[in-house]
């Protein structure tokens, strides 16, 4: 386990070494709205990015819905209000691997670039490292919705997860999924219903529950033959996905 400690100049991204191969990433006392982006370096082939710039509140949640959705276990969140509705994520696992830790040779480093944190004294974030080498890599990519089209057709093999913004306007009219012998389709009133009655409370604001979303919204479409976006709006907006590669 290796610890960095995050200042307001620090110098980004801040790099962790072979020595500090990581299957997770541990943040503390860090404001959930602070940006995060991760990547790794090789310094004989090509770079790999894991995770887009993203807001680190957003992932956190995204990554405990999916790991209820694979395994059943329940979304932990540690936030802590500061009595204006901005609370502060006082632990933050993100997971960087699967199935251990990623393989890191003598001259590559993870790099893990993070603004807009805070100016909290004990920020800090740690890497944490698994027993066995990965089998692959927790990628979440962005991807946009051209409102002019009215119409998105997605790619499946781009995607094992959907994640959208909590806002409304990230949020599609109509989202229609083809698996094999049935479809389904979804807009936010039903996204909303699915995420309360599977994932229960998800934080807290000012002291009060907040059940179903607090950051983001996710859709496992692992088994999905075909999803077509569909919105009337003709505003444009952006989604992600998440792929294990």
């Amino acid at each position: 386990m290796s610890k960095k400690v995050l200042f307001i100049g620090a110098e980004m991204p801040i790099k962790f070494e072979h020595l500090d191969s990581a299957q997770h990433l541990l943040f503390k006392n860090v404001l959930p709205t602070a940006t995060v982006e991760t990547l790794v370096e090789r310094a004989t082939v090509d770079n790999q990015k894991i995770t887009t710039p993203v807001s680190l509140g957003m992932l956190v949640e995204a990554q405990q819905k999916i790991q209820r959705l694979l395994s059943g276990t329940a979304p932990t969140y540690e936030l802590v209000d500061n009595g204006s509705g901005s609370p502060m994520l006082t632990r933050g696992i993100v997971q960087v691997a699967l199935g251990g830790e990623i393989l890191l040779g003598d001259d590559d480093t993870l790099n893990v670039d993070i603004s807009e944190f805070g100016d909290n004294a004990q920020a800090s974030v740690f890497a944490l490292g698994g027993k066995q080498k990965a089998t692959s890599l927790y990628q979440l990519k962005r991807f946009p919705y051209s409102g002019k089209d009215y119409e998105q057709r997605l790619d499946v093999s781009e995607f094992n997860y959907l994640v959208f913004k909590k806002e409304a306007a990230s949020i599609p009219e109509e989202l229609t999924i083809f698996y094999d012998a049935e479809k389904e389709t979804i807009d936010a009133e039903i996204l909303e219903a699915f995420e309360t009655t599977t994932h229960g409370v998800v934080g807290h604001l000012l002291g009060v529950p907040v059940y179903g979303s607090r950051y983001c919204h996710v859709l496992d479409v692992r088994k999905a033959k075909e999803i077509i976006i569909e919105d009337t709006r003709g505003e444009d907006y952006e989604f992600f996905g998440v792929k294990f590669n």
